[in-house]
């Protein structure tokens, strides 16, 4: 049994251990990738693809021929124009995409200032139903086509299912401006973890904590298991010497006595009186002696002691009986 005890202790240790590098291990981070979607194409993980309203306002810009707008280059050669104007003040466009992920980055073409050219920019931004940014540039500040414009990013999302809008213009606006959508950016976990993305701007007191507070825990346990061990241990010592001094008190044999009981002698009936042959025989067996006239002189000398105190001694009980 001694093996077996000392198994089942190794495996605890061992369970411990374990529990402990579990412990002070951090959690695995997510398997993070940007998904580029194209202001033309679909998503290549969830087959989505941008949504542009009012759909007769948006033009694909490398297909357009009565736009004004042609940059010398673009992602993947596509574009998307969309143009508010003031004369028509609430009617705005839109370009939806829902995503699942924790980061978004939109990218557009920006035009320089051209006669007959509605060159300035004025976006809003929504995740979700709720602002969360705008783009505003005048166009002289632009001198030339320019592509891969971050209007808007956000990197603070949390993880999960979204919906981003572009807004051009503002109702009631007496300036028009111009949107050259060319493709954006977000950023999606493939399913390999769960656990959210690190993020190096968290305070480093948070990672202190992570190490220390599972190297604390870790310490108590392996405390409380070997105390728990010692007062096991000491218990069935104890209840074994308890046990111990019980089994010597219940096996402790009794001492055996080698005397045989005397009957009493009554004193109204003298040593010898009575004696028959039986007893004679009974008496030779007794004291086993080689000389049966030794027994003869004992019967004799014991009959004569019984009639010299008969003679001075009378009593009135009847003599004893004996079974022949």
């Amino acid at each position: 049994m001694r093996p077996l005890r000392s198994y089942g202790f190794t495996t605890l240790l061992v369970g411990i251990f374990t529990l402990c590098v579990w412990l002070q291990t951090p959690p695995a981070l997510a398997a993070l990738v940007n998904v580029t979607v194209d202001d033309d194409g679909a998503d290549a993980i969830t087959q989505s693809r941008i949504v542009y309203t009012p759909p007769d306002i948006w033009n694909k810009g490398q297909d357009c021929q009565g736009c004004l707008a042609h940059p010398d280059s673009s992602y993947l050669n596509t574009w998307h124009d969309g143009t508010f104007k003031p004369t028509t003040p609430n009617l705005l466009l839109f370009a939806s995409f829902q995503f699942e992920g924790s980061a978004l980055y939109v990218y557009c073409i920006l035009a320089p200032d051209e006669p007959r050219l509605l060159s300035a920019s004025d976006m809003t931004f929504f995740i979700d139903d709720e602002q969360v940014g705008t783009f505003v540039q005048i166009p002289t500040q632009v001198t030339q086509y320019t592509r891969d414009v971050l209007v808007y990013s956000n990197t603070t999302l949390p993880y999960g299912k979204h919906t981003f809008m572009l807004q051009n213009g503002h109702k009631d606006s007496k300036v028009g401006t111009l949107t050259m959508l060319d493709y954006l950016v977000y950023t999606h976990d493939n399913g390999t973890s769960t656990a959210p993305p690190f993020n190096p701007t968290d305070d480093k007191s948070n990672s202190k904590l992570t190490i220390i507070i599972p190297a604390i825990a870790c310490v108590i346990t392996i405390g409380l298991v070997v105390a728990g061990i010692f007062w096991w241990r000491s218990r069935r010592s104890r209840r074994r010497r308890r046990q111990g001094r019980v089994d010597l008190i219940q096996f402790d044999p009794e001492p055996v006595s080698y005397t045989s009981p005397v009957p009493p002698i009554t004193s109204g009936r003298p040593f010898g009186a009575g004696f028959t042959s039986d007893s004679k025989r009974g008496l030779e067996a007794a004291v086993s002696v080689e000389d049966p006239s030794e027994v003869d002189v004992m019967m004799a000398g014991s009959s004569r002691g019984a009639s010299s105190s008969a003679v001075g001694t009378h009593t009135e009980q009847p003599p004893p009986m004996y079974e022949p």
